[in-house]
């Protein structure tokens, strides 16, 4: 007859045996309920991330020409005329007003200062200085027929020489690459160059 205690000697071996094998095995069951198809921190599929351009969209910024909101494109010199109005005839201060005016049939953006280059009669271009003066102009909407002007101004004085005499200006819109030429009549330009004022409604 076998004794009871040896009975539950030999069981309690068997499971610690097959403990063992368990554990050099090197398996262990996956935690109730998660997938063993996904590494941990990986999106679940359809979670993944928008694309960058799905991200600028939903954020209401656009992804490129900032300051454009008001829905109409920059003006160009296409689309303008432009003149100069000049002030008295003193030498040793002069001004002026550049007017531009929408000549298009659209409405456009006009910003920041107006980039001017002078040039002599045989259209070679002189080193005239110029400067912006004032603070920087708000975005602007042109609507056609309308017109802005920027203040300018200059020396004539012999005080201030070198002194250069245009014979024609280039107005340049900000922002654009292409020009509006018109006759200079505002007589020599010295050193101390051009003050351009902003734009601002006429």
């Amino acid at each position: 007859m076998r004794h009871p205690r040896t009975a539950a000697t030999v069981l309690s071996a068997l499971a610690l045996t097959a403990g063992l094998s368990s554990c050099a095995s090197g398996t262990t069951p996956a935690p109730s309920g998660q997938n063993p198809g996904i590494a941990v921190g990986e999106p679940a599929p359809g979670q993944a991330d928008a694309p960058q351009s799905e991200q600028t969209e939903q954020s209401g910024q656009p992804a490129e020409h900032p300051g454009e909101g008001t829905g109409f494109g920059k003006c160009t010199a296409g689309t303008l005329s432009v003149r100069v109005e000049y002030h008295g005839d003193e030498d040793v201060a002069r001004s002026a007003d550049l007017f531009i005016a929408n000549v298009g049939t659209k409405a456009c953006n006009l910003a920041g200062f107006p980039e001017l280059r002078f040039y002599d009669a045989g259209h070679q271009q002189l080193s005239i200085p110029t400067s912006q003066s004032g603070s920087t102009q708000e975005l602007l909407e042109i609507k056609p027929g309308e017109r802005f002007k920027a203040p300018l101004g200059w020396s004539s004085s012999p005080e201030f020489e070198p002194c250069l005499e245009p014979e024609t200006v280039a107005v340049y819109p900000p922002n654009t690459s292409d020009a509006k030429e018109t006759p200079w009549t505002g007589g020599k330009v010295c050193a101390k160059g051009v003050s351009i004022d902003p734009y601002a409604r006429a």
